[in-house]
């Protein structure tokens, strides 16, 4: 749903959008951003101190990003990046994992990595029965899938 827009607004390289500059001028920033803040930090808050800059630079970017993409095309925020279809995929994610949960108690010793395995196929499983009965994939989803697959 998303993708679509982003794709077709930030990485289109139409001239009056701009965006393989955009992204060139956020990337120097983030990088920038990153080293100054991984130092500070380091100082400040030990070996934590450069994750934390990282998580710093990407949201700050990222929504200085978003916001560029929105002036340019006369969207709202709202509409390049619909926080509430995220939201609903975040609960049925979680959701998904602690209902898939139950399998752990099933399944007898057969290694860690089997286990993890059988709930992860389990977890996906459970996901896409759950975005699918809730009509939250369209056809377009469908059709950009399927090209994704076949390359």
């Amino acid at each position: 749903m998303f993708d679509s827009i982003a794709h077709d607004v930030a990485l289109s390289g139409d001239a009056p959008l701009n965006g393989s500059r955009v992204i060139m001028y956020s990337s120097i920033a983030m990088l920038l951003m990153i080293a100054s803040l991984s130092w500070a930090f380091l100082q400040t808050f030990g070996l934590w101190g450069p994750a934390l800059a990282v998580v710093i630079a990407e949201y700050s970017i990222n929504s200085a990003v978003l916001l560029n993409i929105s002036k340019r095309t006369g969207l709202s925020f709202a509409k390049v990046l619909p926080w509430g279809y995220l939201f609903r995929l975040l609960v049925i994610a979680v959701a998904s994992g602690a209902l898939a949960l139950p399998v752990l108690g099933l399944i007898p010793e057969i290694g860690l990595f089997w286990r993890f395995m059988c709930y992860s196929l389990t977890t996906i499983i459970l996901y896409g029965a759950i975005v699918l009965s809730l009509s939250m994939v369209n056809s377009d989803d469908l059709a950009l899938l399927r090209a994704k697959f076949r390359r």
